[in-house]
């Protein structure tokens, strides 16, 4: 019996391993796209003045977490595409994880597994965990407000609603 619980935790974590080889695998091989060099400019900047205040005097106010944790990854790598990139492939693994437990929650763990191994393999999910911009980010947190508060509503606890 313990077998068959361990069993979706262990196709999960297979699910992560894939959908980290599938975004993480030769990252630097796109050449930058206009708005990522928009990310990156805010972000380098970011490491200049310690706010995305560009070279122009207009302060980048677009989301600036991504801002913040790509000029961050970029201190701590020094390659630049690499490190910004990086930021969205977290995100788009922290999405499968969000995805499986939300589904879970809705339905069961089986609903939960199919919903993340869509998420793991969709060529537009693959896509946008691949580029220096906020989406993938963006995606995460919508999922995880969507999952917290079907739990506040289905249980009436206020350490659900952040």
């Amino acid at each position: 019996m313990k077998l068959k619980k361990d069993i979706y935790f262990i196709f999960v974590i297979i699910l992560i391993i894939f959908g980290f080889i599938l975004r993480i695998y030769d990252l630097n091989a796109q050449s930058l796209w206009i708005d990522e060099g928009f990310s990156i400019n805010a972000a380098t900047q970011t490491l200049k003045y310690f706010y995305p205040k560009l070279e122009s005097g207009f302060v980048y106010s677009g989301s600036l977490l991504n801002t913040y944790l790509i000029a961050f990854f970029i201190k701590i790598f020094k390659d630049l595409i690499f490190a910004s990139r990086l930021v969205s492939v977290i995100f788009g693994i922290l999405s499968i994880i969000i995805t499986f437990y939300f589904g879970k929650e809705i339905y069961n763990k089986k609903i939960g597994l199919i919903a993340a191994l869509f998420v793991t393999f969709s060529s537009i999910e693959i896509a946008w965990s691949r580029q220096a911009r906020m989406y993938a980010q963006f995606q995460f947190f919508y999922l995880l407000s969507l999952y917290l508060f079907y739990k506040f509503i289905n249980n009436k606890s206020l350490k659900y609603f952040i």
